[in-house]
């Protein structure tokens, strides 16, 4: 709430009526900016637009509810019952989110994280959940949450100097000033937390020691964990770009190396040979293994810079976590644009991950089995025909893109310029697809007019709008590969084409 309404402490909510479309949000001069955002978040979880009224407008019978947001440090969420309410609380968006899955799971007992249909759950009045959120899952070990509270300024910051300077870390002074400047900063460090360096903009010194590498950094960071060790303190350090190769022998015990790679590979596994840039990451994981006695991989192959638009790389999950078992990575974080709802068939996609994650060792055929029951959960009668849909579009995709590719290169419209309009371009497969999702259309949930149909409900995230929500995606991908002035020409060629 503290993100969206801008207010610590305690917030006050008042609402009028018996169901929700008879409630009412009442606000305050100088709030527009919060009640824009509470009004469109209520909608994308109930569906119904409540009415705005000013402070003396609302009904008599309107209830006002404290919130009591006190007590919630950064990175941190909790979930408790006060006077008779549930008040899920977090630090940001990203620590109320998670706050909601720990709910979920531990509250209402979801099975694999995803809708499984009404029921009578008794929540008791000591409830209390609380702790440190985590990106999205939990890793499939135990041990450790990349969270927002550790310390993460970068190695510049720590020096005092310039983004743009260039770092001797061949000197021993630097690991001394690193080590001041985390003692200093945080008075209240203690056994068990974390602090992460990282180091992306200062430049690397060309010294006779240095020679301009990166071993001398990665000595640096060994060298301000020896500091640190005595006090059960963890250092964190990123291996990125310029560091994520292991040039050092070995880190010593009380460091976490976290391994990001954002340009593998994304339709292909990380340890497919076929991929020489994906073979090259999986070859750096096992030496950072070797190199390192806690290894963290914040895997990006969904976070995808188009979010909104069809990403059709379903097929890496199972190998890919199965892959960072296999060679004993310690901690995975499968991570993607926090607005992870507009992920492409998320409520498909995160069950799995989350089964994933808890147990990497998952046979080949139990994840299919798997597989199959969370799409019939959500699709029902409509399962296969969204299977079929996604065996289309995936078969049809480029065999190489990243999360960087933009979605007409991931699945190009081929087109001839030569023409106008719709006919500049082969709809062959869009209007097959489009066909599959007005085969699946719900008609009682969602309007009747065709080119509504297209692009309705694009925020709603309860389990039943899962395919719709996904349609939308597809026309994002339409989007993509139309010029601006063709859409509505295309769009109209699709709908026409259905069959009823």
């Amino acid at each position: 709430f503290s993100e969206y309404l801008s207010i610590d402490g305690v917030v006050d909510l008042t609402i009028a009526g018996n169901k929700l479309t008879d409630y009412s949000i009442v606000y305050d001069e100088g709030t527009e900016d919060a009640l824009l955002n509470l009004r469109r978040n209520l909608f994308a979880v109930g569906g119904e637009d409540l009415a705005v009224v000013k402070p003396g407008e609302a009904a008599a019978t309107a209830k006002t509810i404290s919130i009591k947001l006190g007590g919630v440090a950064d990175g941190e969420y909790s979930v408790t019952v006060q006077d008779g309410n549930i008040v899920i609380a977090g630090s940001d968006i990203a620590a109320v989110k998670y706050a909601v899955n720990r709910f979920c799971e531990d509250a209402l007992f979801c099975k694999n994280g995803y809708y499984v249909g009404e029921a009578v759950v008794d929540i008791p009045a000591s409830l209390n959940l609380a702790g440190k959120a985590g990106y999205m899952f939990d890793s499939y070990k135990a041990d450790g949450v990349f969270s927002s509270d550790y310390i993460r300024h970068n190695i510049s910051d720590y020096l005092g100097i310039s983004y743009t300077d260039t770092v001797c870390f061949s000197d021993n002074a630097v690991a001394d000033k690193i080590y001041t400047t985390i003692k200093n900063s945080k008075p209240d460090i203690r056994s068990g937390d974390e602090v992460l360096l990282v180091n992306n903009t200062a430049n690397y010194c060309t010294c006779d020691k240095c020679k301009g590498g990166t071993e001398a950094f990665f000595n640096t960071v060994n060298a301000v964990a020896e500091k640190f060790a005595a006090d059960g303190i963890t250092i964190g350090v990123t291996a990125y770009k310029e560091t994520r190769k292991p040039t050092v022998e070995k880190m010593n015990d009380n460091v976490k190396v976290y391994v990001i790679e954002p340009e593998v590979d994304c339709a292909k596994a990380i340890n497919d040979e076929s991929c020489a840039f994906n073979k090259a990451f999986a070859d750096d994981l096992k030496a950072w293994v070797a190199a390192a006695s806690n290894v963290t991989v914040l895997d990006m192959t969904m976070a995808y810079y188009d979010y909104p638009s069809t990403f059709p790389n379903f097929g890496i999950i199972y190998p890919n976590i199965a892959f960072y078992a296999e060679i004993g990575i310690d901690n995975v974080y499968m991570t993607w644009e926090s607005n992870a709802a507009l992920l492409e068939f998320a409520w498909l996609r995160m069950p799995l991950i989350k089964a994933m994650l808890q147990n990497p060792t998952m046979s080949k055929e139990d994840y299919d089995t798997l597989y199959r029951t969370v799409l019939e959960d959500l699709y029902g009668k409509n399962a296969d025909k969204i299977q079929s849909y996604i065996d289309k579009f995936t078969s049809a995709a480029a065999k190489s893109f990243t999360i960087l590719s933009n979605p007409d290169e991931i699945l190009p419209i081929a087109r001839n310029d030569k023409e106008r309009g719709a006919a500049k371009y082969d709809l062959t497969l869009a209007k097959e697809l489009g066909q599959i999702w007005e085969d699946v259309y719900d008609r009682h949930a969602a309007p009747e007019k065709g080119f509504d149909r297209l692009f309705d409900y694009q925020y709603k995230h309860a389990d039943y709008y899962a395919q719709l929500h996904s349609r939308v995606q597809y026309t994002y991908w339409i989007d993509g590969n139309v010029d601006k002035f063709d859409r509505t020409d295309v769009f109209n060629e699709i709908i026409n084409s259905f069959s009823k």
